[in-house]
């Protein structure tokens, strides 16, 4: 008996512990086969989001990104340009008085009111509140933590917006008084009404914007 027990060992035929044991192999193999096909499906779903999300996220980082660049450099025209009022060839505000003669232009220092220069110091303020802003949300993007809003960078743009909102009413209210009847308002008068919107418009959006987990 120990003899045959030996001889069936040795062939690995019929000793019930040894077959046992292979089947206990085999089911643990497809087992282990299994768990890694389903562990890989689950990996190459998440992969294909990744990079189905990833365009998205980038996509609305650059369109902010626009949007912004587009209302400083509008801010800093409107601010800059002595055309917020018009009359044929002489433009007039915020800064000088400009007529042109024979291809060139002969400017003179604008009145001092004190409505005017309230506008001058609100649209500076504006313009440079959207440039701290801009150089703030490009410094968030790399210390905010993931999930994070960006309500600092928010906060400047829409005091910008309120800053250039301020001053174009004070000018539309009060430049009335001073323009003659054929005076017509200039293209700086037009932009900084549209730079107030498209600023605000970019506050709102830093409020809802999160940085990618």
């Amino acid at each position: 008996m120990p003899t045959f027990w030996a001889y069936r060992g040795a062939t690995g035929r019929g000793l019930w512990g040894s077959t046992h044991t292979s089947r206990l192999h085999t089911i643990n193999t497809r087992t282990l086969r299994r768990a890694l096909c389903c562990y890989i499906a689950v990996f190459e779903i998440k992969d294909k989001a990744e990079l189905v999300t990833n365009p998205k996220m980038l996509a609305i980082l650059l369109a902010t990104l626009v949007l912004h660049l587009t209302d400083l450099i509008i801010l800093f025209i409107a601010t800059c340009a002595n055309a917020w009022r018009t009359h044929g060839v002489t433009s007039y505000d915020l800064w000088y008085d400009c007529t042109q003669n024979n291809g060139e232009y002969h400017c003179r220092g604008t009145n001092d009111a004190d409505w005017l220069q309230a506008v001058q110091a609100l649209m500076v303020l504006a313009t440079i509140f959207c440039l701290i802003s801009f150089i703030i949300f490009l410094c968030q993007l790399f210390t905010l933590v993931k999930g994070g809003r960006f309500f600092f960078t928010a906060v400047f743009q829409v005091l910008a917006s309120l800053f250039v909102m301020s001053g174009a009413i004070i000018y539309t209210v009060m430049s009335p008084e001073w323009k003659n009847e054929n005076d017509t308002y200039g293209y700086a008068f037009v932009l900084a009404w549209l730079a107030f919107p498209l600023t605000l418009i970019s506050g709102f959006i830093y409020i809802v914007l999160r940085k990618k987990e």
